[in-house]
């Protein structure tokens, strides 16, 4: 059964209202058409979020793109959060563009680092190959039937994936340029200190 939470109390007799109202209502019907495919669903003013499972975000993207009372037929971004201290590590976030009624929705849902059964949607929406890119590079979440992840934002010889809470804050190679070489060179990063030995029994004159 779907939950709803509703943050806010008071209603704005305007278009936007009631294009709301309405794709809230398409989105009622579709908990109960299926019910396992929609875990919750957060209202927030003039924003939704549906909160689902990775298996079936396919079929939610397919049908509030398509809808009448929906077309949301642009996918403007996707992110990614990492959570360690959660069995189920990482969140992934789309959010959804309806330039017909000019409103947002999001979509998220939880996977495991051991269970990245992500789909693909960029047979829905072209944009979403480099979105997916940035999450792979980033994150290394990896999308299924995506035979375009690349690295995008990090060079191609980068080593692990650098928005991951375990990826430490120095790297693990630093880049520099070689004046007498006349090249680039990569080098293991080295955090080199020369040993101090400290007198903290000396008192200091000042």
């Amino acid at each position: 059964m779907l939950f709803i939470k509703s943050f806010s109390n008071t209603i704005e007799f305007d278009y936007s209202r009631y294009v709301f109202w309405y794709q809230l209502k398409f989105v009622n019907l579709f908990s109960l058409m299926a019910p396992s495919a929609i875990k919750e669903c957060i209202v927030n003013s003039n924003d939704i979020e549906i909160k689902t499972l990775a298996k079936s975000l396919e079929a939610i993207l397919w049908l509030l793109k398509y809808n009448s009372l929906t077309h949301f037929e642009q996918n403007i971004e996707i992110v990614a959060a990492d959570v360690p201290t959660s069995n189920s590590r990482f969140k992934v976030i789309y959010v959804l563009r309806s330039l017909l009624y000019n409103s947002v929705i999001t979509i998220s849902f939880i996977t495991a680092e051991t269970d990245f059964k992500v789909s693909s949607i960029n047979y829905l929406y072209r944009s979403s190959t480099w979105l997916e890119r940035e999450v792979w590079d980033m994150f290394g979440i990896t999308f299924n039937s995506n035979s375009d992840l690349r690295r995008i934002l990090t060079d191609y010889g980068f080593h692990g994936h650098a928005l991951r809470k375990d990826f430490p804050l120095s790297g693990f190679k630093e880049i520099y340029y070689d004046d007498s070489s006349k090249r680039i060179i990569f080098e293991l990063v080295e955090m080199a200190q020369e040993l101090r030995v400290f007198g903290f029994q000396r008192r200091i004159n000042c």
